[in-house]
């Protein structure tokens, strides 16, 4: 009779290399993938900021590095909250105000813990939040004060126009507050 002898399974170090083999090509492979796939989502800023003053009823809406990056302060000893949406504004987004009614002046918004500010606005409980005129190279937005909706303008001089007839109805400020 022949008598032969068959292995039945695998030794426990085989099982071993094989699993590490497979876990390595998981974690090189599919885990990069689910990274950038969690990246944040990019908006264009006339929903961006409609968003935000659904979400958040009052505080400080703050985009710092070049606009990469925005936070929510709701006040002054709380937490910042990072916004998930990124706001899609360029690198070179310039911020405007109107003084006395007809100057357009560059807003520098200053540093927050060593990062620059290139945008700030103001979300208060009545619903309002502060004006600002943001201009890149393809685009410039009026972000009207007492409305979610954020006008793309052809100039400066058009988002004067709109700040300044923005301006009239807070002429009978019992309207609103």
């Amino acid at each position: 009779m022949n008598n032969t002898h068959f292995k039945q399974g695998f030794s426990l170090i085989e099982l071993l290399i094989v699993i590490f083999i497979v876990a390595l090509v998981y974690f090189l492979g599919f885990g990069t993938f689910s990274i950038s796939s969690a990246k944040h989502t990019v908006i264009r800023p006339k929903k961006f900021i409609a968003d935000i003053s659904h979400s958040y009823k009052s505080g400080k809406l703050m985009c710092i590095d070049m606009c990469d990056t925005c936070i929510f302060k709701p006040d002054l000893y709380s937490k910042a909250i990072p916004i998930k949406q990124k706001i899609d504004l360029k690198k070179d987004t310039k911020a405007y105000t109107i003084q006395n009614g007809q100057n357009i002046e560059k807003i520098d918004f200053g540093k927050y813990h060593g990062h620059k500010i290139c945008m700030l606005l103001d979300f208060y409980t009545n619903g309002s939040h502060s004006k600002l005129i943001l201009e890149d190279k393809k685009h410039i937005y009026f972000i009207n004060s007492l409305d979610d909706d954020t006008i793309e303008v052809n100039s400066l001089e058009d988002a004067k126009e709109l700040w300044i007839k923005d301006k009239k109805p807070l002429y009978n400020l019992g309207d609103f507050y």
